[in-house]
Order: structure tokens, then sequence, then C-alpha cells
């Protein structure tokens, strides 16, 4: 499968107005999986974006757990209470604070010298930045696309595992991926 660039982090998508950066997009729904007292959760169909999403973080049908209302409502308001707390952050340009939500496996992947080159190369950093430090990630990715974030769907990948998504004209973009790590969700990559 082709190597994807996520211009993530709070997510690879709290949009500004200002931005000029292409959105990671992630394909509307096909099918929808109900059971008797759950939620619908909705499988991503596979095509083609604009900007790629990296495989490791494209939800496929083994990805998807249905659960019960209860639990998706309740993780529901949990994940939009920490992505209202991380757009004050991004908004604030407040990369501290912002990395205090990091799991460790993102701070290593996103920060890694072989990610940033990747995400440097993509057609709207190209010609304006070369990314070196996740300080730089922050202030070239995620401040400019994710200062305007709102939550409007989450998928469980499992009970630990959710990946948020806010709809940009009518299409499911993926916000960010948590992780629930001892008791706190945290921005994670899988």
């Amino acid at each position: 499968m082709k190597k994807i660039i996520l211009l993530t982090v709070f997510l690879p998508a709290l949009f500004s107005c200002k931005t000029t950066e292409p959105l990671p997009v992630v394909p509307e729904p096909q099918e929808v999986v109900v059971q008797e007292d759950s939620v619908p959760v909705a499988e991503p169909a596979a095509e083609e974006a604009e900007v790629v999403i990296p495989e490791e973080q494209v939800a496929t049908e083994n990805d998807v757990m249905v659960v019960s209302e209860d639990l998706y409502n309740r993780t529901f308001d949990e994940i939009e209470n920490l992505i209202d707390e991380l757009t004050k952050l991004i908004r604030k340009k407040n990369f501290n604070g912002w990395k205090n939500f990091l799991s460790e496996k993102y701070i290593e992947k996103v920060g890694s010298a072989e990610y940033l080159r990747e995400v440097s190369e993509s057609p709207s950093l190209k010609d304006i930045v070369e990314l070196k430090s996740l300080r730089d990630y922050f202030q070239w990715v995620v401040v400019p696309s994710r200062a305007s974030a709102r939550l409007d769907e989450i998928i469980f990948k499992d009970e630990t595992h959710v990946t948020a998504y806010m709809y940009i004209d009518e299409n499911p973009t993926i916000l960010f991926q948590f992780e629930l790590i001892d008791g706190e969700w945290a921005v994670t990559v899988w």
C-alpha cells in the first residue's frame, strides 16, 4: 500500500480558516453495523484522497468495534472535552501544553527525522519549510490545521483505541487517534 502522510495532531485537523494546507480526507462511510442496544459504527471506504493517511492509521473492517450506546456517549463526551482543551492550547500556540496530551508512541513516531522528512515533502509544505522537530510539526502542521476542530463522530478500534472525526463538506476527516493510557485519553498513532 502507499505510504501516507497524516498531517495531524490535534488532529491532523482542527482547521483554521487561514490554512492553505490540504486536510486529510477520510472517505465517506459505506457500511453501518448496528446491533440491538448499540451505536452504529461506520466503516470508511477505501479510496484515494488528496492527503494520504498512513496505512497504519486507516481503519479496516477488522479495526471497527461495535459498542453500547452508553459507552459510545460517555467516550464521545470525554473525547469532545479533550478536543476542546487541545483546541484551546493549539489556538494559543502552546506547544508544551499540547505535548502533555501526546502518547510516547506519538512523540516517537511524529517527532522522528524520517516522519518529519516525509511531511516536509508534502505538497503543502515542500517549498515552505523543512520540519526538524516535533515543535516545528506543531507550528507548521497542527496549528494551521487543528485550531478550529470540532468532534462529530468517534469510531472504536477497541475499548482503548478511538478515532475522532470531524465532517468537512459531509466528508469524515480524521482529527486524532486516541488511546486510553492509565485511565486517560492521549493522542496517539497505531
